[in-house]
Parts: structure tokens; sequence; C-alpha cells
């Protein structure tokens, strides 16, 4: 059957964030395909599919990937002998990943097998003809070596090892100098110590390279991708220590010792495995400690603050540097890991310093006795901002010119405020911040000089539609300053009771994936970016209060009067400038008990708030008349309102927010039997009303 005339198919989505195949049952729209999206509360089909290009994009949600297309191939490594002649490929397919050997049979058709081929390193005539004197990496893969290549280097690989390495390849690593860089998890070392113990035996040097930054399971290819450039690569090859030195009880069963380039921690161990003995020698290297959650804090010296991702450093730093070889086992590193916790563990929460203390890149700043103090590790400190203060730098008249132009000479002191408030970790007000205005206004460039100003470390971006129902969401406002949600379309507050939460100083519990949960006062301060209307069903005077409305007046036009580069003319004077105004703007606050200097109506927030769903009254009005006995499909009334709306030019409801709005004015939604030509169907309709006619 032509595929044309096919108006029903069921595809498989590839959900890359979770991993996994999504199933769905699409109707023809066209030359795409239309379904239900099985990402969000869907009503009306919004994920369009394009079987052509093989993408999906929802309409309704903004979620975007591809169609999972089982054992395809994705990469291809030649295997070439010494004269250059192709041996086999190495193939690598994706979703699922995995790996297969192919020969060209003498019909040219390949055979995927690798039964009976001649295994070969990767890029081995490379090899062969590369200069003796120039180090070789050996890594893990043929992604790693080509990417290892194209920085200058000379590398290579064998694949599926599986822990045998074939003793007739040595010969092309006779006196020449090979760097050992494994994956970073134990599967990797273990590869790499096999075959360091069969080179060592010919080659002039063989070292250990174990790079720094990379999570678990990561190699070379992850590392370059994070900003890893050749020179920083060839230093670290340059100063990678010696194989025996890493792995020397290999080689001496009489002589153990931490493999340890510093002398001061080198003591002997005993063979017979003992965490505590690695406990001791740990704690005389590093500031821990271990909280009521199973973390690991340790204390960064050189930034002056307590970072919590302790276990997974400690993990790398077990291995590289205390564990003897033959304890260079995951089991052991996790024996070690837990006796620290336990030999640490002090039954409660860290608190943070009062949040008067105020942590800049180079000192601390006490708000309240106006002083300055010096990092220390009794300040737990978790983030600070990377900008230095009590420098010469005093103004920021660039950024005070866009400010003014933003929101008006009268106004600017709100966005002062605003980034001033951000440098106290505390609610001392519960008040969130609503950007309000058409787009190409300045909302985005304020959010990014926000930015700049507390660090992108400090700063996140959380869906406040989602963050009552997605449990894992309240850990990314954990240890920020600011967060921001930007609201492109229009907006609905319905579950208002999260969002007091967060700015009313109660306790969140957080979870992270496979990690036990814990709990935190959020100090981020909550700013929506709103480009079209946002209403509530929350109608209470409370509501309103937290509510600090700024309005963004100024009108750029792209190409006009808007200039692009704007951001990038912000040199670091300035920035320390505008910290050092912010922090004169926080003195102020701080001695008024941080009553903004323009004050907001709440009758004038919420007669904002009502305004926005006055555009839904006012199309009922219009168009539909009450009717106890009569009904109007939901899809039906969804389409003529958003034609409703682009008449009136207005930003289109999603279909959620319209049932929402719809609930809360009082109206009742409920399955009704409609008439087809084919019989009877069951659609969701809205009852007690009919179109006027």
């Amino acid at each position: 059957m032509d595929s044309i005339n096919i108006t029903e198919q069921e595809f498989d989505l590839w959900d890359s964030e979770e991993q996994k195949v999504v199933k769905v049952k699409a109707k023809r729209a066209g030359s795409e395909w239309k379904a239900i999206c099985p990402f969000h509360d869907d009503n009306n089909p919004s994920l369009y599919i394009n079987e052509e290009k093989r993408v999906y994009f929802c309409h309704g949600c903004g979620k975007k990937g591809i169609l999972y297309n089982k054992q395809r191939i994705v990469t291809t490594y030649d295997h070439n002998d010494e004269n250059g002649k192709l041996l086999y490929q190495i193939v690598r397919y994706e979703h699922p990943k995995g790996f297969t050997h192919r020969v060209k049979g003498p019909d040219g058709k390949w055979k995927y097998s690798a039964k009976g081929i001649k295994k070969i390193l990767y890029k081995l005539l490379e090899l062969i003809n590369a200069d003796k004197n120039k180090p070789v990496l050996f890594v893990e893969g043929g992604k790693d070596v080509d990417n290892v290549r194209a920085l200058g280097f000379e590398s290579t690989t064998y694949f599926l090892v599986k822990g045998q390495w074939p003793e007739e390849f040595n010969k092309y690593f006779v006196d020449r100098i090979v760097i050992l860089c494994p994956d970073n998890d134990d599967t990797g070392r273990q590869y790499s110590i096999n075959i360091g113990k069969s080179l060592i035996k010919v080659a002039k040097d063989v070292r250990w390279l174990e790079l720094p930054g990379l999570k678990d399971k990561e190699d070379v290819s992850d590392w370059i991708k994070k900003g890893g450039t050749a020179e920083e690569l060839k230093k670290l090859a340059s100063d990678a220590p010696n194989f025996s030195d890493v792995v020397g009880s290999i080689f001496k069963d009489d002589n153990y010792k931490v493999s340890k380039r510093d002398s001061k921690l080198t003591k002997p161990i005993d063979k017979k495995f003992n965490p505590r003995q690695y406990t001791e020698l740990i704690l005389k290297k590093f500031e821990i400690k271990s909280d009521i959650a199973g973390r690991l804090w340790f204390y960064n010296s050189k930034e002056g603050i307590w970072k919590d991702n302790g276990e997974d450093y400690l993990k790398s730093v077990i291995r590289r540097d205390f564990l003897i070889a033959d304890h260079i086992k995951n089991y052991y590193v996790s024996e070690v890991i837990a006796d620290v916790k336990q030999y640490l563990y002090e039954g409660k929460y860290f608190e943070e310093p009062p949040a008067n203390l105020i942590a800049f890149n180079n000192k601390i700043y006490d708000l309240k006795n106006d002083k300055y103090l010096d990092f220390d590790p009794k300040h737990f400190f978790i983030n600070k901002i990377l900008i230095n203060i009590d420098t010469e730098n005093r103004t920021c008249p660039l950024i005070d010119s866009m400010f003014e132009l933003f929101v008006g000479p009268d106004r600017k002191i709100d966005l002062y405020e605003l980034a001033a408030y951000c440098l106290y970790r505390k609610y001392p007000i519960a008040k969130f911040f609503l950007l309000s205005g058409d787009g190409q206004n300045g909302k985005s460039t304020y959010i990014n000089l926000l930015e700049m100003l507390l660090g992108k470390e400090n700063v996140t971006s959380v869906n406040l539609k989602n963050i009552s129902s997605d449990r894992f969401s309240t850990q990314s406002l954990f240890k920020k300053l600011l967060s921001v949600s930007v609201e492109l379309n229009n907006f609905l507050f319905k579950n208002t009771a999260m969002l007091k939460q967060l700015t009313g100083r109660d306790l969140i519990r957080a979870e992270k994936k496979f990690k036990d949960d814990f709990q935190f006062e959020n100090y981020a301060k909550i700013v929506i970016v709103a480009n079209a209307k946002i209403t509530t069903t929350d109608k209470t005077v409370g509501f309103s209060r937290r509510t600090k409305i700024i309005n963004f007046i100024a009108e750029f036009e792209e190409r006009r009067n808007a200039d692009p580069f704007i951001l990038d003319k912000i040199s670091q004077a300035e920035l320390e400038g505008f910290a050092h105004v912010c922090l004169e703007t926080l003195k102020n606050l701080y001695q008024r008990e941080f009553v903004f200097s323009i004050a907001q109506d709440p009758e004038e927030v919420k007669e904002l708030y009502d305004k926005n769903a006055q555009i839904l009254n006012e199309f009922l009005k219009q168009k539909v008349m009450l009717d106890p006995e009569s009904y109007i499909p939901t899809a039906e009334f969804y389409e003529a309102f958003t034609e409703y709306l682009r008449k009136l030019q207005i930003a289109f409801w999603s279909g959620n927010m319209l049932i929402e709005v719809m609930e809360s004015l009082g109206h009742e939604r409920k399955q009704k039997a409609i008439a087809k030509d084919s019989g009877k169907t069951s659609r969701p309709c809205w009852l007690g009303i009919k179109w006027i006619e």
C-alpha cells in the first residue's frame, strides 16, 4: 500500500533525556503526522512528526527530538594493515549504542562478523610511520583516537580487548614513549593497567594520565568537549607520572606504598585492606564534613567555599593518590568513602553563615558591621559571587544608562534593588518579581546582566508550572541566588502554594535521582519574565502582596536602535562598579528593613491579574450564551477562542490554561456523545453554553 494513503500509524520517539523509546499513535496531517503528546497533559493533539526528516516537535510543551531507528550506524572506523589495505571496520550503532565488526566479502557486500578476522591496532599505519620520538596517547576508543589526533597528537587503541592484550603488538612500541589515558571508571583503569604491564617491558617510558574534571565513565573526548585544548593536553601529558610509580606494587609486592606524589602522605600501607588507614590519611590532607543527608562536603581552600560533591571528588583522588595497586577496586573505594562518612558524621545539616555575610571573589563583606573578612573554613559558604569587591571601581555608567532606557530614570532603582536583593541569602520579605512588557524591551538583557553579576553557577531556571509536580525540580534551587522563569505564552498561576513556600522561608524538600533527599531553606530570588498575559486563580490580597511588578517600557527594533553587542561592551571594571553600587543599594535596603523604594499597591497587582482574565470573560460575553441543555466541544471552543485572540493580535493561550481559567470561572467540562457520520463518539465538552447565532 502506498504510504501516503495510510491515515494512522504508530511511531517510536527517542527521548534523549530519559534515554528511552516512547510509542505514540498518530494521524496524518497533510505531509506530517499529528498525535497526542506523551510528554505533557495534552488534550488536543499538539505533537507533530515529520517522517521524512525523522524528527518530532510538540507545539504545546516544546519537546523535540528524533525518531528512534534501531541499530542505526553513526560511525565506522577503518582498520588498515601495515600496507594500508582495509582489513575490516568497527561499526558504531546508536539507539541503543553498540559496536560490531564487519568485513567486505568478495561480492562487495558487508559481512557482519568478527570470526576469522586478524585483529590490529586502530590507525596502525599512521602509528608505524609517525616520528618515534613523539609520545603515543593510548586511549580506549576510536572516537577518542580521532579527537586526540585532531589536536595534533599520535594516538591509537585496540577495540574489544576484553582484558587481553596481544603481546605481538608490543613491537610497535619499542623504545617509544607511551601515555596511558584511561576512561574514568574501574573498567577503563584495569584495561590500561593490563596494557601498561606489557608495554613497560619494551617501551622507553610508560606514563599514566588521568584527566582532571571528568565525571564517572567520561573520557578524553568528554574532556575535549568541555574545552580541553592541545596546549593543556600537552602539559598534562608532560607532567604525567610514571606508570610504575602509580601502580608500582604490581611489580614489587614487597614494597607497598601510597601512590601519592606528595611525599608527606607517603607511608607504609598494610597489604590487608583496612579503610581506616586511608581515612586517616585523607583527613590529614582535606577539610571534610558529613551531614545528616549523607552528603560529603569538602573545603576548597583556593575558592574559600565548601562543595557538596565531596564524594565524587574523593572517588577520584582516592584512586589516583592513595590506594595501593592491589586496592584499586571499586568496592574498596566505596568502603573508604563509607568509613569517611561514618567517622565524620554529625547528624545535622550545616548552617550557612548569616545572610549579612556576603562572599565575593576576593573577600567577604559583613553587611551588619560594614567591614571585610578573609575566607575561612569556619564560614560554611557554599557559593560566592565571582567578582572582586572593594576595588577602585565604584560606578557603572554603561549599565546605569541601560537601566534608564529599560524602565525610565524614575524606576531604575527597581532594577538595582532587585539585583541587590539577590546578594542577600534570605527572604526577609516574601516577594517574587514579575518583569512585565512586550518583547524586545530589555528584559532578557537585564537577566543576562544579573547572571554576569551573580555568576552562571548561582543562577538557575525553574519552570514554575512544573515545580509542584516534578519532585526533582526543587533541588535545582539549592545554593542558587536567582531563579528565572521565562513565560513566552499566556500563563496562569494556579497552584500558588509552592511559590509561597519558596518566598516564605519554609523548609523545602529536595530530591536528587539515586541519592538521598534533603531539606533546605530557599533563598534564590524568584523572577518571572513575562512577554504575555499573566493571570491567577489565587485572588487573595496576600498573594498580590508578594508580587513586585517591574514594567519594561523600552521599544527596541531589530537592527535599528538595538545594540546586539551591548553585553560584550561591559568590561570587568564596569561589573566591579555594578557590584559596588548593588552593595551600597543593599546597605540602604538593610537599614530600611527591606522596604523597597517604590511601593507596590496590592490592589494594583490584583487588578492586573484580573484584567488579564477579562479577555476570556469578554469572549464569553460576545460569543456564547447560557443554556442548561446545550454544550460545546472543548476542541471547537478552543479553536474559536484562538481565532478571537488572533484577530486581537494577542498571544495564544495553551489548551490547559483555557481549561483551568474556564473551570475557575465555574464552567463544567464532561464527556458527551457527539454524532458523526460513522456513528457516535465521545468528546470532552463545556456544559450549559451554546454559541450565539
